[in-house]
């Protein structure tokens, strides 16, 4: 009987954990048709490409950082999970990828597409759900929801990570309309690499994960 009951318990609690990520969905699916309803797209600027093409490792930006960490990735699939209006899928087709792109929205996937177009560029851009390819953890928050150690960890133990390093602390967003980005991104990575201890204050996280099983 107790075992029976132990079962029954932790059915109920996954049934509780798939309505409310469910939930999650339907509420991201409807901020994200809000959200792009007032995009308007911008025509495709070299500069963003190319500062892509060999940014420095320790560049104090995040997606400059993400890119060194791919390395040369000519006739590779590179997977963008919540690639929205596809703008990271610009850059990674024109460093010669096969893109594909899923994000949760089809107002943004049309986006994507739509950008895709005006850049004469190729790459598969569809909806898609994240839970479908990552570890099934039912309490891993997702989208605009920050992830808490705990939930990166969970997400995370199935791969090598290596690489790690902490972004955007709490201050960068209040500075942001009085100091240069440029200036303030470099202000942000002196405090990390001088104060380590902020770096629990981080609000993004960039990583590299690679199989534990070589492949």
């Amino acid at each position: 009987m107790g075992t029976v009951l132990r079962g029954q318990c932790r059915s109920f609690k996954r049934g509780v954990a798939m309505s409310q990520l469910a939930q999650r969905d339907t509420a991201e699916i409807e901020r994200s048709a809000n959200e792009a309803a007032k995009i308007t797209l911008e025509p495709v600027k070299r500069s963003q490409v190319q500062r892509y093409r060999n940014p420095p490792s320790d560049s104090a930006f995040t997606l400059e950082y993400a890119f060194s960490l791919l390395g040369d990735i000519r006739g590779k699939t590179v997977l963008d999970l919540g690639c929205g209006t596809g703008e990271n899928v610009i850059p990674l087709t024109e460093l010669g990828a096969r893109v594909v792109g899923i994000d949760i929205s089809p107002e943004l996937i049309m986006l994507a597409q739509l950008r895709l177009l005006r850049a004469g560029l190729e790459a598969t851009v569809q909806v898609g759900r994240l839970r479908s390819l990552l570890p099934l953890h039912g309490d891993v928050s997702e989208y605009e929801h920050p992830l808490t150690r705990a939930e990166f960890a969970a997400i995370i133990e199935a791969f090598n990570a290596d690489c790690t390093r902490y972004f955007r602390l709490p201050f960068v967003p209040l500075l942001s309309p009085i100091i240069r980005t440029r200036d303030l991104m470099k202000i942000d990575r002196w405090c990390i690499q001088r104060l380590p201890a902020t770096s629990r204050y981080a609000t993004c996280v960039v990583t590299r994960l690679s199989s534990k099983c070589g492949f």
